[in-house]
């Protein structure tokens, strides 16, 4: 209901020019939208997890508003300078992509070379260097894949008894039971990426062409060293996608995300991102001390000069947000609208 509601009232902003006002004013000027993606889907992955991938179609879509609204793409390292200097363009944007996903380099890079936009990813760096499908992604992938089948019961693969994988719960069940197994048996990657061939096979799916493929793995050294510093900037994730509550392995995870960093790029990353978008006070006195200037949070909004830089908000654009959700952060109506509380 809510969301109908905003879409109206969004609509009829557009209706009346309210938007591009909006747009063109000196409040939006002061203020930096930070695009924030994940990957562009090389096979069904937007449909499996839409919150995670979207399609080709839909990114260059969204490139191309981009450019037909007059929209400032300014390097994230530029754009942070300059909002803290109070020198932004009007109407300016940055672009983001987490984890760098395989996609990236085969999908979105060749679009936003097309249309001249630097993007900046933030990288986690053990896929990376162990260059497998993610398992935590690729087995419940797998699973959905085979939706439209019965499971047969392999207690070596955690499957105790026959899984329905039709249902959504089914598949929840299966994962359950195979990420169990795991904990358990406190497996290393490569044991796991073993597992998830194991699993493959009990499906009916063919591992190998999975991995050729390169759904769900991040990029490869070569292609890292590669699109750095043409038009693409590698920034901090951490180096296993995680936020410990332990401060002296978070600082032992950055360092060693932004060791890899170095080896594949020759510069010194500065930026983070948290992964997942979880963040607590007391780690920003960790990310300090470890020389980040920045950080990237998942929290909707848009970056102002008085914007705390390690709580940098961004808009998660998906697939299934509408073409008038996304035109308004642009603009920076959507900002507005979404800081107002409903009444009652």
């Amino acid at each position: 209901m809510l969301a109908n509601i905003k879409d109206a009232a969004l609509r009829g902003f557009n209706g009346t020019g309210l938007t591009e006002a909006v747009a063109r004013s000196r409040w939006r000027a002061g203020r930096l939208l930070v695009l924030c993606y994940h990957g562009v889907s090389l096979g069904g992955e937007h449909l499996w997890n839409p919150g995670l991938h979207v399609t080709l179609e839909l990114f260059e879509a969204r490139m191309r508003m981009l450019v037909d609204g007059g929209y400032n793409v300014l390097p994230f390292e530029e754009a942070a300078v300059r909002l803290q200097s109070g020198s932004l363009p009007k109407k300016a944007v940055s672009i983001t992509f987490d984890d760098g996903f395989a996609d990236f380099a085969l999908r979105a890079y060749p679009v936003l070379q097309r249309f001249g936009f630097h993007a900046t990813v933030y990288l986690t760096t053990y896929y990376v260097l162990f260059n497998r499908p993610i398992f935590n992604l690729i087995v419940p992938y797998m699973l959905w894949h085979c939706r439209d089948r019965h499971c047969a019961a392999n207690p070596r693969l955690g499957f105790e008894h026959e899984a329905d994988l039709t249902s959504a719960q089914g598949r929840a069940e299966a994962w359950e039971a195979v990420s169990s197994l795991v904990d358990s048996r406190a497996l290393s990657g490569a044991a796991k990426d073993d597992l998830a061939a194991e699993v493959s096979a009990h499906l009916g799916l063919d591992y190998e062409a999975i991995r050729a493929s390169r759904i769900l793995s991040l990029l490869r050294p070569d292609e890292v060293s590669e699109i750095s510093g043409r038009g693409v900037s590698i920034e901090l994730h951490t180096h296993r996608h995680r936020t410990p509550l332990d401060p002296e392995l978070l600082k032992r995870e950055i360092l060693e995300n932004r060791h890899h960093i170095q080896e594949m790029t020759g510069r010194h990353p500065v930026h983070f991102c948290y992964p997942s978008g979880i963040n607590r006070p007391a780690m920003l006195p960790v990310l300090h001390q470890s020389g980040i200037r920045t950080a990237a949070a998942h929290s909707p909004g848009l970056a102002s000069c008085s914007t705390n830089p390690l709580l940098m908000p961004r808009f998660l654009d998906r697939q299934g947000v509408p073409e008038i959700t996304y035109l308004s952060w642009l603009a920076g109506t959507g900002a507005l609208l979404s800081q107002r509380k409903p009444a009652g």
